[in-house]
């Protein structure tokens, strides 16, 4: 059995360069040599910003870490980063990408949460 610590950091869009650098400092203290990071890479500026500086640090010798993306493409939203580029910038910071199909009924998930919450 293998035991995972799952962290995650949340950025706004609009973050300043002071606060994307402390946020970076404080995840980089919760690595060690070995552990593998996955990084959500929509192809907005942030989370390429944050998938080049770890591809970067796992070029670092301390510690040493190994990078991989995903991106999801919700198949019934029209809304889609273009696939090519997210590709070449994998590839260009040598990191392997992963490419996920999937599709949310947002009126299916309404009406379950509403009725899990009528049940308690």
């Amino acid at each position: 059995q293998r035991v995972m610590d799952v962290m995650e950091i949340r950025m706004s869009p609009n973050i300043d360069a002071n606060d994307f650098n402390t946020k970076l400092k404080n995840a980089l203290k919760f690595l060690a040599d070995g552990d593998r990071v996955l990084v959500a890479l929509s192809g907005g500026k942030d989370s390429l910003m944050l998938t080049r500086l770890l591809a970067q640090q796992s070029r670092i010798l301390k510690p040493r870490i190994e990078v991989e993306a995903v991106h999801v493409i919700m198949d019934n939203i029209p809304y889609e980063t273009e696939r090519t580029y997210l590709e070449q910038f994998c590839k260009n910071e040598g990191i392997k990408l992963t490419i996920l199909h999937t599709s949310f009924d947002a009126e299916r998930a309404a009406k379950s949460h509403i009725k899990s919450e009528e049940i308690h």
